[in-house]
């Protein structure tokens, strides 16, 4: 099974006294667990604004981050954006659009909270 963090996800599963226990199981039954390289985008935004503040260097914390959890970035390329600007899906958000369509593509399971994501029922999502 693969397994698709959203940016939330990939923050609190670095944090063990954030992350709920269903999220733990999720990540000891999954085969492979895959992030968006725009979620690394997003980090680095949500840092340099200091809405979010880390231990390191955004940069560093990312790459410290998918070697902790033993993920796979997912590059963004030309078939992963077009499948996001072809959702049937009327969201603005160009980040959870990449996210929902590289789930998609890659038929991973979408561990997230966002509410418009998992009402969208355009992926398994798992909250």
């Amino acid at each position: 099974m693969n397994l698709l963090l959203d940016t939330h996800a990939l923050l609190s599963i670095t944090n063990q006294e954030l992350i709920p226990r269903s999220w733990n199981q999720m990540l000891k039954n999954k085969t492979r667990v895959l992030v968006s390289a725009i979620s690394a985008w997003e980090i680095f935004m949500l840092e340099k604004s200091r809405y979010i503040s880390l231990t390191l260097q955004a940069n560093l914390w990312f790459e410290e981050a998918i070697e902790q959890i033993h993920a796979e970035v997912i590059e963004l390329d030309p078939i992963i954006s077009w499948e996001a600007v072809h959702l049937s899906w009327e969201h603005k958000d160009p980040a959870d659009r990449w996210i929902v369509a590289t789930a998609r593509l890659f038929n991973a399971t979408l561990l997230t909270r966002d509410k418009k994501i998992i009402s969208s029922g355009l992926v398994q999502t798992f909250n």
